[in-house]
């Protein structure tokens, strides 16, 4: 790795580090990561994504088994063959979602809203 490189990686892991959130899709933000296209494939299986805005976000064939999306806006996400199980999705909103081949064994989907997914 470079020094060029290497020094920007670290500015960038401190700014993240020091962002005033703890919510992903700022943090992604900051990062430089586009959430319609950066995402795929990603391991967030167990974190808290909870009341967190992830409209139009792909996730597909992510693991978010066990994760915390808890009232997250993920309208118009992209979730097909995403494992989905054991997640809260309480109170979230996936109308428009792909949930195609989706794993949503064990998920909480209380109050979730649906509508067009």
């Amino acid at each position: 790795m470079n020094e060029e490189f290497a020094g920007k990686v670290q500015i960038l892991i401190e700014q993240v580090e020091n962002a005033d959130t703890e919510m992903f899709s700022e943090l992604a933000t900051i990062a430089n990561l586009n959430l319609a296209e950066d995402l795929v494939g990603v391991d967030l299986s167990g974190e808290d994504l909870s009341n967190d805005e992830l409209k139009n976000v792909n996730l597909s064939d992510s693991d978010l088994s066990g994760a915390d999306l808890y009232g997250s806006d993920l309208s118009g996400a992209d979730l097909s063959n995403a494992n989905l199980s054991g997640a809260d999705l309480i109170r979230a909103n996936l109308s428009g979602a792909d949930l195609i081949r989706a794993n949503l064994s064990g998920a909480d989907l209380s109050d979730a809203y649906l509508n067009g997914a």
